[in-house]
Formats: structure tokens, sequence, C-alpha cells
């Protein structure tokens, strides 16, 4: 539904946007492309904690010294460069699902991108998912530095966990 309303020609209204989709597809329509969406940001996330993680470790090794706020901000800037690969095919074909309205699924409409513009149609937007990386560097840098600071100051500087209720009320500070 964002996309479509994003998408709007003049004289259009998020209402009659909306009335449109549901007499086209009824309330499923609302949920055009959930699926893809959902797949992408799963695998966004994971692929993301993986490669943040994997540089954490490395730094580690090369210097007892804890992580800065700058530093933390570029691991979380090349965690986020190396989901490229694999986020901005999944964010082509999402967004091609929700626009298309056909209901197509991911396969359906990956195949069509393909005979469309072979492999360079699921890098479409590369540049400017680049450009946007900064974005959940921030987020994802920020929770790490105000996790590290809370464990420490609260005397857990080993511990690597938050409480559950803490780590929720972080994570949605560091969003907002």
């Amino acid at each position: 539904m964002k996309v479509k309303l994003s998408l709007k020609k003049a004289g259009e209204t998020a209402v009659s946007i909306v009335t449109g989709v549901l007499k086209q597809h009824g309330v499923s329509g609302l949920y055009l492309g959930i699926t893809p969406k959902l797949a992408k940001s799963a695998a966004q996330k994971f692929v993301y904690f993986y490669f943040y993680e994997a540089l954490l470790q490395v730094r580690q090794r090369l210097s007892p010294v804890p992580v800065s706020a700058l530093g933390n901000l570029g691991l979380a800037l090349l965690a986020d460069y190396g989901c490229v690969p694999i986020v901005v095919p999944l964010e082509a074909i999402t967004t091609q699902v929700q626009t298309a309205g056909d209901g197509g699924g991911m396969a359906t409409t990956a195949a069509r991108m393909y005979r469309r513009g072979g492999i360079g149609a699921f890098f479409e937007g590369w540049a400017a998912y680049m450009a946007g990386s900064f974005q959940p560097a921030l987020q994802f840098g920020g929770y790490e530095q105000a996790r590290n600071f809370l464990l420490l100051r609260s005397g857990a500087a080993g511990a690597a966990e938050l409480g559950a209720t803490a780590a929720f009320v972080l994570g949605g500070g560091t969003r907002a």
C-alpha cells in the first residue's frame, strides 16, 4: 500500500487509492507484496547481523581497545553494504510485486524481471540502497553503542545481553 500511495497520480487521494485496491483485489489487496517484503526484511536482518558480528570479531582480534562510536558506525555501514547482493534484488522484486497488482508472486515476478532485463533488472536500485545505508548504520550502530553504555553503567560489562524489556525499549528508541 505504501508503494501505491507514493506513486499516486495527480488528483488521486489516499482514500481513492485504497478504495480502488479494495474494489480490484478485496481486502487481500491491502497486503499485496507482504510475502516478499517479509522475506527481504528477514534476509536483510540476518545478513546484516552476520556481517556485523564477523566484522566486530575481526576488529576485536586486531585491537583490544573497545570500539568507539565512530568505529561502530563504520562497522555497521560496512555490514549494511555487505547486504547489497542479497537485499537489492529482493527489494526490486518486492517493489514489482506491490506495483504490478496482478497477484503474481515472487517467483513469477522474478522470472518476468529477468526476461525484461536480465540479471541487471534486479540491481537497478543499488545506488539508492547504498545511499540509504546510513540510516540502518546509524540505527544499529547507535543501538550497539547504547547497549554497551548500559551494560558498562550497570556493572555488567562482561555480560553480552540486556534483559528483554531493556533491549525492547532500547531498540524502539534507536529506531525512532
